[in-house]
């Protein structure tokens, strides 16, 4: 199988899995100091488990949810 093919069907299952930026209202910028680093749907350096394309560690969309890893820490050392 090319590479090109490889990398074809796999943006495709991958947009099939994900929604668009519109979709989830995502914005480059914190919204009420939440950030895209500080969610469970984020994968470093720059992307997210349920929005198709780069995304900002400082970003936000409607689908924020505080990380687990972070449950516990103080605002002060979430941001």
């Amino acid at each position: 199988m090319s590479t090109f093919k490889k990398f074809k069907d796999f943006f495709l299952l991958e947009s099939k899995a994900k929604h668009s930026k519109a979709e989830a209202k995502y914005v480059d910028h914190p919204v009420k100091r939440q950030k895209c680093m500080q969610c469970t749907m984020w994968r470093p350096p720059n992307k997210c488990s349920a929005v198709i394309g780069d995304i900002a560690k400082t970003g936000w969309c409607k689908w924020w949810k505080l990380s687990k890893r972070l449950k516990n820490k103080s605002e002060e050392q979430i941001d």
